[in-house]
């Protein structure tokens, strides 16, 4: 109404508006603005999704720390088990180190069982032919070359090369020291030749060196010889230089034994050329180990085939050849072409040099 106030009962802002009421006499909503006695708190009305958020947000935040709790965990584990890996390790490898080393030897010792039962090695000795010949132009190539005998040269004339390029005359021999390396015994039984191929006696060039068999005395360290061209060859004794009766042949080794054993290889009719074995028993079985017809720098097998070469049947060589017995002093001898008749022919095949040289 025009001019009419508010009164306490109406709400500001409501004057000359009249009041609304339910049925049951009661207002439908609360007053919003001052109230009597507390003209200056003011109602926000509720947010009906803000608990709702709050709980999403909560759960969330409680799954994330839940998950960096486990990594952590996760990554503690993880490195407490290396670590109890690592000092099992370190705790074990000891025995590992121990039981390796074990294994290793035994791996060895079958390896050594199941192998050879000797290991050869050079003999010192002076199994050394003095008189050898060949089919080639060798002694022409080298006369008046200095012959060392104090070098172990393949190319140039001294003992190595000798017996890689000559053939020894009537005889070669063979001398090693036999180590026994099996468990159980070894029994050395024989001596086996195999790859014989024998042709007419070699008749080009005789060279005779000095020092070894001289005068027609067939010194030499062999213990036994072997005459290459039998149907059957075997062991024989030495007698007078030249093979004999059979020899018994029964040398037992047991392991770290060692025993030299020297054999001299003889042809009478032709040239021949042939591997040699030692037969052995041991461990149940029979073994054929190859001696070396020569050795290396290193004292290593360096050729496992042996020649030998019968004179001609007339004894006559086209060109001859000696070492100076005697060298200049300060000088090394050298190699010398000779006539004929300085070489005399033994009973015994072996040809001596006689002249002046």
């Amino acid at each position: 109404m025009p001019g009419q106030h508010p009164s306490a009962s109406d709400p500001a802002g409501q004057a000359g508006q009249p009041h609304q009421h339910h049925q049951s006499g009661t207002p439908d909503t609360a007053p919003v603005g001052p109230q009597p006695g507390n003209p200056t708190v003011w109602v926000t009305p509720s947010d009906p999704d803000r608990y709702a958020r709050e709980q999403t947000q909560l759960a969330r935040e409680a799954l994330a720390a839940s998950q960096a709790a486990t990594r952590r965990s996760n990554r503690i584990a993880i490195a407490l088990g290396i670590l109890a890996s690592i000092l099992a390790g370190a705790a074990l490898y000891p025995q590992f180190r121990s039981d390796a080393r074990e294994q290793g030897e035994v791996d060895d010792k079958e390896r050594t069982e199941a192998g050879s039962p000797l290991k050869l090695t050079p003999y010192d000795s002076f199994n050394l032919s003095g008189r050898w010949v060949t089919d080639g132009g060798l002694g022409d190539d080298h006369e008046g070359e200095v012959f060392d005998d104090q070098v172990y040269d393949f190319e140039k004339p001294s003992f190595a090369w000798l017996y890689k390029n000559w053939t020894p005359l009537n005889y070669t021999s063979v001398a090693v020291n036999a180590l026994s390396v099996h468990e159980k015994t070894s029994l050395i039984q024989g001596v086996e030749i195999s790859k014989l191929k024998c042709s007419v006696p070699k008749s080009r060039t005789l060279l005779t060196v000095p020092g070894v068999g001289s005068g027609g005395e067939l010194t030499r360290p062999a213990e036994y010889a072997v005459e290459v061209e039998e149907s059957k060859p075997v062991l024989r004794e030495l007698a007078n230089g030249l093979p004999g009766r059979p020899a018994k042949f029964n040398v037992t080794l047991e392991q770290g034994d060692q025993r030299p054993i020297m054999i001299t290889f003889f042809s009478s009719k032709r040239s021949c050329e042939f591997e040699a074995s030692l037969k052995v028993s041991s461990n149940g079985k029979t073994h054929r180990v190859r001696l070396p017809s020569l050795w290396g720098y290193d004292n290593k097998p360096a050729g496992y085939t042996f020649r030998i070469s019968a004179p001609p049947e007339d004894y006559n060589y086209r060109t001859y050849y000696v070492v100076e017995k005697e060298a200049p002093i300060g000088e090394r001898p050298h190699i010398v072409r000779v006539p004929r008749d300085h070489i005399v022919w033994q009973e015994n095949g072996q040809p001596e040099y006689v002249g002046p040289v």
